[in-house]
């Protein structure tokens, strides 16, 4: 508290302040929707994981269906799945070796199956807006 017969100096104005207000409540909306096909989403993302995994299985070389039989998509956490190839030389059949050439099987999979998902996807996002 300033003594008797002082005063306050005035507060500065800050330069270059702004101040803006948002209405959200459209975002409201739209949070809400979002929620109501979530179940949908997931969805689409579990079949797409799981086409992956059977495509990559069918490409996959086999000698003796270990490799094939290893390849199992998993949900990682929320949206992320993983499609993984529990194979212990899965990585050298997909890229090569000095002494063997790639016979990519993961790759050719997921863009064979990653269309067909994102326009599933895009259907659902379309009962949003």
């Amino acid at each position: 508290m300033p003594r008797p017969g002082m005063h306050r100096p005035a507060p500065r104005k800050r330069e270059g302040a702004v101040t803006k207000s948002i209405d959200i409540t459209e975002l409201a909306a739209i949070s809400a929707k979002l929620a109501a096909v979530r179940p949908r989403t997931e969805q689409v993302l579990a079949k797409g994981a799981g086409d992956i995994a059977a495509q990559a299985a069918v490409i996959a070389p086999i000698r003796t269906g270990h490799l094939r039989a290893s390849i199992k998509p998993r949900r990682v956490s929320g949206d992320e799945y993983a499609i993984t190839a529990g194979a212990a030389y899965a990585g050298f059949v997909e890229y090569g070796t000095v002494h063997m050439r790639p016979r990519p099987f993961m790759r050719p999979a997921t863009d064979a199956v990653i269309p067909s998902v994102e326009k599933a996807l895009l259907e659902v996002g379309g009962k949003i807006f």
